[in-house]
């Protein structure tokens, strides 16, 4: 059951390491620095951002499928909280008004992610029945499902979005 936990979890990861589908350079400007700049400029700003918690996610995996190799539930459980942390972080990212319809899709998919982690962690700690942590990992496993479709949405209205403002 934690096996197939785990592979949910890690899939997962894998996902978040991959939801930015546009490189770009430079820092993500905030408050009036960021009102400055053309609307491609916070664009490319924000599509920035997402790299970066997508690069901080793949730093975590590394150090999860590591805690797990050792069989340190402590430390499992931890990267799981630090992954939901770097959710959170790319949730509230501060959206730019041209892509404000982008930027809560990719709210939602992260909040679903996090409730995937969540289950597979509470599947995870759970001494129950074997049809509990099989109820944790299908919660979980929809939520991820749920995510992947709104990643997919969200990857391909910004790549469009990004091509009509250059």
């Amino acid at each position: 059951m934690k096996n197939k936990a785990f592979n949910l979890a890690l899939a997962i990861v894998i996902l978040c390491a991959g939801f930015s589908v546009v490189g770009c350079s430079g820092l993500s400007g905030t408050g009036s620095d960021n009102q400055q700049k053309t609307p491609i400029e916070q664009a490319r700003d924000y599509v920035s951002s997402l790299d970066s918690c997508a690069a901080d996610l793949s730093s975590k995996y590394d150090e999860l499928v590591e805690a797990y190799t050792k069989s340190d539930t402590v430390a499992v459980r931890l990267k799981i909280e630090e992954l939901k942390d770097i959710l959170d972080k790319a949730a509230n990212l501060e959206v730019p008004p041209a892509l404000k319809e982008e930027g809560t899709k990719y709210q939602s998919a992260c909040n679903d992610l996090k409730e995937a982690l969540s289950s597979l962690e509470e599947a995870s700690k759970t001494s129950k029945s074997g049809q509990n942590v099989d109820s944790l990992i299908s919660d979980a496993s929809s939520k991820y499902e749920s995510a992947v479709q709104t990643l997919k949405e969200a990857d391909a209205a910004i790549q469009s979005k990004l091509e009509k403002l250059k």
